[in-house]
């Protein structure tokens, strides 16, 4: 529920919001022990911190949580995670690895079979438009916590 109201914070453009919310889901995660779904949260933080230029702060969420989905075998979100390690090496000036990353993502997208409106094709899709314009699309509310 809280990372939900953080997506649609996110989506809405509520940052800090957003920030508060997903901070909040992580500690309930960590509580129950939860750690795929901590590993999800801290994909979700970390793609939000890069988009507020907290460059340093994103690293370590999206590293943190890429252990844990891989601990977890949790592809999906894992390839949703690395969306968000994307626009991070972008928007800091990383382009070559943006792009390497980006090939990551396409592999995790057709062995998992993601497509149509799936959040891992939405958030691969952000990504694309990110590169292929220097804009910034606005991400999409998908609650899949």
């Amino acid at each position: 529920m809280l990372c939900n109201l953080g997506i649609v914070d996110d989506a809405s453009g509520a940052l800090d919001d957003a920030h508060v919310h997903y901070e909040a889901a992580l500690v309930v995660a960590r509580d129950l022990g939860d750690r795929r779904s901590e590993g999800q949260f801290l994909g979700y933080l970390g793609t939000l911190q890069a988009r507020q230029g907290r460059f340093d702060d994103a690293r370590v969420a999206l590293e943190a949580g890429a252990v844990l989905l891989r601990q977890a075998s949790d592809r999906f979100n894992l390839g949703v995670l690395l969306c968000g390690r994307a626009e991070l090496e972008w928007r800091s000036g990383q382009r070559q690895n943006a792009f390497g990353t980006l090939s990551d993502i396409e592999a995790i997208e057709a062995a998992v079979g993601a497509e149509g409106d799936s959040e891992l094709s939405n958030a691969l899709a952000r990504v694309r438009a990110l590169f292929a314009g220097g804009v910034d699309p606005p991400p999409r509310a998908v609650t899949n916590c």
